[in-house]
């Protein structure tokens, strides 16, 4: 079964870190399951990994938006820098953030989302306080949109057995980028959290199938078609068909994520 639209350009995603200030139950990042450690992807990796993507993008004229994700990006530590490697090869940015560390960012930080015209999501979650952090963006002329998390997340998505549910939004225009390789969607590109803190407890396994090596196509449109095969980890997941449970904490339990 296929379920794909392609589009002449792409939206393309980059987590330069899944390291958190919240711990939101069921995580499409796993974030929960790194909780406390502090790991971001230095910006000579980022150029190196990037090299391939902008070269077969056709230097980034077929990005139609980088959207710098984590985790927490308001965390990386060289994040300004980030923003201007990005914004001075011209690709359009959006940064989200759930917006906590906003008040207590430098004035560099906020020229930078200026200087590159840099489309700001704040997501809302019913445990931030957003006064302060929306008085900052105001006081800096910001403009910003928000994504309000305040209710449904997505929860218990994978299976244990096939359940051959191929239709999701992430199949049509979605791209993430790691380490060389282009992944359909967050939960699959950071699979390896998941399969380490829960190892001998599922029976999912992610294969070359799942991913898109950058090295193995030398143009945008051979990657577009190489998208159209379905990954083998996605006929596991629930797809557009989601359950979904109120935002809480998590505990960092397999069931959060897993159907057994």
């Amino acid at each position: 079964m296929e379920s794909y639209k392609g589009y002449k350009n792409i939206f393309l995603e980059y987590y330069i870190t899944i390291s958190c200030n919240l711990n939101c139950i069921a995580c499409s990042t796993f974030s929960p399951l790194i909780k406390g450690k502090r790991e971001f992807v230095s910006l000579d990796y980022i150029k190196e990994d990037f090299s391939k993507m902008y070269k077969i993008s056709e230097n980034g004229k077929r990005i139609w938006e980088l959207a710098l994700m984590g985790g927490e990006p308001l965390m990386h530590p060289d994040l300004v820098n980030i923003i201007k490697y990005f914004g001075e090869l011209g690709i359009r940015l959006r940064l989200v953030t759930n917006g906590i560390l906003i008040p207590s960012m430098k004035d560099e930080f906020f020229q930078a989302l200026k200087d590159y015209k840099v489309n700001l999501k704040v997501s809302k979650y019913k445990v931030v306080k957003y006064e302060k952090i929306f008085q900052k963006l105001i006081d800096n002329d910001i403009k910003w949109v928000t994504y309000n998390l305040n209710g449904d997340f997505g929860h218990q998505y994978l299976h244990n057995e096939k359940v051959g549910v191929t239709d999701c939004r992430y199949r049509g225009n979605m791209y993430i980028l790691r380490d060389g390789k282009v992944y359909t969607c967050s939960e699959t590109a950071f699979f390896d959290v998941f399969d380490e803190k829960f190892k001998g407890e599922h029976n999912l396994k992610l294969t070359e199938d799942d991913y898109v090596d950058l090295n193995d196509v030398e143009s945008m449109d051979e990657l577009m078609e190489k998208r159209k095969v379905v990954p083998p980890l996605c006929e596991y997941c629930d797809g557009s068909n989601k359950k979904s449970t109120k935002w809480d904490i998590s505990t960092g339990s397999i069931d959060e994520w897993l159907v057994k």
